[in-house]
């Protein structure tokens, strides 16, 4: 096993770490493995200024078929705390981001099953269309196969 401070200076130089090394990361002082983190950024990204940007999660639905065993969120679509925004609702959400400086919205929920592919471009058109300049992040892998599935269409078409 490597000893921590190797291990710091290889992570911060970017080297991959073993399995082990991997694991002992989280065995590390904190401030440790945040000088490691700071080293590494500043070697990828030298330039002194760090920015971050203002985001916004914004469940859509809580709808969901999947039924995941973690997951205390889901319902079903008869449940009576079922959930599904509005294409309004949703452009409100977006204008209390971007009134807060926010440039981005992360667009979660669960595997509904009577949303179509045309209902999701439909929000992602009317939200581009308010808000041009708010990046959006949409669909998690189980919600792209899901529609892939319900519209008989390849994973890449739903995507493009």
């Amino acid at each position: 096993m490597t000893t921590t401070g190797t291990l710091l200076d290889r992570a911060a130089a970017g080297q991959r770490l073993t399995p082990d090394e991997g694991l002992a990361l989280f065995d590390m002082e904190l401030l440790d493995l945040g000088q490691a983190a700071d080293a590494r950024c500043r070697a990828v990204h030298p330039a002194p200024a760090r920015t971050f940007i203002i985001g916004r999660n914004i469940n859509y639905t809580n709808v969901c078929t999947v039924r995941c065993s973690f997951c205390a969120f889901s319902r079903s679509a008869r449940h009576a705390e079922a959930y599904l925004l509005t294409t309004d609702e949703m452009l409100d959400k977006v204008a209390e981001l971007v009134a807060a400086g926010g440039t981005e919205m992360l667009l979660q929920g669960g595997v509904h099953p009577g949303l179509s592919l045309t209902w999701f471009e439909e929000l992602f058109r009317a939200v581009a269309a308010a808000y041009p300049s708010v990046q959006i992040h949409a669909l998690s892998p189980s919600e792209v196969h899901a529609l892939a599935e319900r519209e008989g269409m390849p994973v890449a078409a739903v995507l493009a």
